[in-house]
This record gives structure tokens, C-alpha cells and sequence, in this order.
């Protein structure tokens, strides 16, 4: 009797366990893997809420202006003019400065920038090999002269104190992050995986360096297909776990027809987005594996504990810049820059989208 009790309890714990949820999961994870694994696109997942039109005209800036946008702040920057613009949220003008030169204020060229969680704004000039600092004025704080310069550098972040550059890998040199201070040249972090050197030759394509504005870095390593977290100096790091990502080949050839077409039949991630108070963390991928037409979509991560949710195709109408740790931001110019959808935009704008998890 007792054998056939036990028997009907180990059937019961099995039935109980096979309609069970996932056991990975907490319940924030739940409910928006149930939501991806419903969505045939980001269409639905994410709505916009809000366009700002810039106090600003298309004539001041180029075809692809640079946009970065900080829980306080939108800073647009015109590499061909060399001026950087900022505005508040509510998209008035606050300050235009730089021009073409070599003294401080002055840019030869306008690479990379970031805002920090106190309204700086950081610019790396790819010629001078130059990190210049303006504070919330635009009066020119502090030039930092970057090392290593040799590395392709487009990404930067700054955040408490520190600036961090994404060095891309080159022929001879494997690739890093280097970390500055006001004193200049502090430390660097790791190297991307070796095996990845003939893939200098995709120039900049180099992933993305982001900040949640309190205190933590995030990158994404399009050599390795890893996300690194930094987080008071200790730096944790993840694979991402969808079977469909498809990382480049570590085989090496000096054939260039052959390396592009490795590089076509990869899965590349490209941009890292923060949304939803720094809950989630979004990577943008361009996944041309298999396929005629390049798609991106999203992965999705908790970005508190790097746990992998899900993926959702990017839809056609969608395109992001940036985004502030809450919400997802689009810059649209009529003029430089034709937006897929709002057709009635007359003027420079950012369109703001809310995730609706």
C-alpha cells in the first residue's frame, strides 16, 4: 500500500513540475518572455508617447549627426560644422558650442561623445586623440590625451569620475577598454577574445559602450558576441544564450573575399539600450545569417542579473538612437534625415517610445 502511494505521489510531483513555469524565471521575467514569445515585432511592445520638436533648424546640422541622450539632456553634435547643440527635454535650446580647430572648445573632429549623470559632456576627437570635458555651460573643463591611440576608438562613457574608451581590435593588437580620471591615464580592461585580428578591416563596427548613469557600465563585444558588465571596477560578462546568434569564426584567413563572406553569414549585435528605470537592457542585432533581407531585432536581458528573456524582431517603422535608461529616443529630420513614418514632421524632432511590458 505503501509502495502504491509513493507511487501516485512521484506521478503527482512529475504532472505538477511538466505544467510548472519556468523555475528561471522570477515574475518581472515571466510575464515579458510570455510577451516576446506572443509578438511577431516590437510593434505593440514599444509605442511612442511623445515627440519633441527641437528648437533647432536642419541647415545647422549634417546628414548623421551624432545623438546621445542623458536623463536630463539631448546633445546633438554636427561632425561637418564641428558644434555640438543641447537641449532639455522639453527640446529648448540651451547652448550651442565648438568650431574647427586645435585649442580647447575646438574640435578637428568630432568622434565620439558622452554625457555623464551630471550634465558633462565629454567629446573624443579622433585626430587630436583628445577627450575634451565641458560642463554644463560648454566652458572646456579638462583635455585628457588618449594612449593607445593607434585602436580605433568610437565609443566612449563617462561615469563617476572615470572616462572609458572601447579600443577596437587592429591587425597587430588585440583590442580593450581604456579608463581615465581627471590625472589622466589609469588602467585598462582585458582584451577581446584572440582570433579575431583580420576583422579589424570592418572599421568601427564595434559594438556599443552605455551607462545607466549611477553605477554601472555596460559593453557589448560584437569580436567576442559577449556583453560585459563594469560595476565598481569588477567586470562580469556573459554569452548570450539564443541558439540563433551565430558569432564570427575564430578561423583566420588572409583571403578578403573569403573574411566578408564569414562576416555576411554572422549574427551581429550592434547598439546597447537601457529602458524601463534601468531594468532591462535591449541589444540591437543585425541578423543576415540565412537570410536575403537583414533583419535586427532585439534580445532582451534583466540587466540586474544578465538573465536572458527573449528576442523580438525590430519592426520596419522602428529605428533608435538612444536611450536614457527609461525610455527609447529616435532623432528624425525631415530635411537630413528622412524618418520611416511620421511623414507630417517639418522640423528636426526626437520621438520618444515607452516599452509596454
Amino acid at each position: 500500500m505503501r509502495k502504491k502511494n509513493l507511487f501516485f505521489v512521484i506521478i503527482f510531483l512529475i504532472i505538477v513540475g511538466c505544467q510548472s513555469e519556468n523555475p528561471k524565471f522570477n515574475e518581472f521575467q515571466k510575464k515579458i518572455s510570455h510577451d516576446l514569445s506572443r509578438a511577431e515585432s516590437t510593434n505593440g511592445l514599444i509605442s511612442v508617447i511623445d515627440t519633441l520638436k527641437l528648437e533647432i533648424q536642419s541647415d545647422s546640422l549634417d546628414d548623421n549627426p551624432i545623438v546621445k541622450i542623458s536623463p536630463k539632456y539631448l546633445v546633438l553634435a554636427n561632425q561637418y560644422l564641428k558644434s555640438v547643440y543641447k537641449f532639455n527635454k522639453d527640446g529648448k535650446l540651451l547652448l550651442r558650442f565648438g568650431s574647427e580647430g586645435e585649442g580647447p572648445g575646438e574640435f578637428r573632429d568630432i568622434t565620439a561623445i558622452s554625457l555623464d549623470e551630471n550634465g558633462r559632456i565629454y567629446i573624443y576627437d579622433r585626430i587630436e586623440s583628445v577627450v575634451s570635458i565641458f560642463n554644463e555651460q560648454g566652458k572646456c573643463l579638462k583635455q585628457l590625451y588618449i594612449k593607445h591611440e593607434i585602436n580605433n576608438i568610437r565609443h566612449i562613457c563617462a561615469l563617476n569620475g572615470l572616462v572609458f574608451l572601447h579600443h577596437a581590435p587592429m591587425s597587430n593588437k588585440s583590442g580593450f577598454i581604456s579608463i581615465y580620471d581627471s590625472t589622466g591615464f589609469l588602467n585598462y580592461i582585458g582584451s577581446f577574445t584572440e582570433g579575431y585580428k583580420q576583422y579589424y578591416m570592418r572599421g568601427f563596427l564595434d559594438g556599443s559602450l552605455i551607462s545607466d548613469y549611477q553605477r554601472n557600465i555596460y559593453e557589448v563585444n560584437v569580436y567576442a558576441n559577449t556583453i560585459r558588465k563594469i560595476s565598481n571596477q569588477i567586470l562580469n560578462s556573459t554569452s548570450t544564450t539564443d541558439p540563433s546568434i551565430r558569432p564570427l569564426k575564430k578561423t583566420m584567413t588572409s583571403v578578403f573575399e573569403e573574411l566578408v563572406d564569414n562576416y555576411k553569414n554572422v549574427t551581429k549585435p550592434l547598439k546597447l539600450f537601457l529602458v524601463d528605470e534601468n531594468k532591462l537592457l535591449f541589444v540591437e542585432y543585425l541578423n543576415n545569417a540565412g537570410h536575403s533581407k537583414k533583419d535586427h531585432f532585439f534580445q532582451v536581458f534583466d540587466a540586474t542579473n544578465f538573465a536572458y528573456i527573449g528576442n523580438v524582431k525590430i519592426n520596419d517603422s522602428h529605428y533608435f538612437h538612444d536611450s536614457d535608461g527609461k525610455f527609447l529616443y529616435c532623432f528624425v529630420d525631415p530635411q537630413n534625415f528622412p524618418p520611416k513614418m511620421n511623414s507630417r514632421i517639418q522640423q528636426p524632432s526626437v520621438i520618444i517610445y515607452k516599452t509596454n511590458f
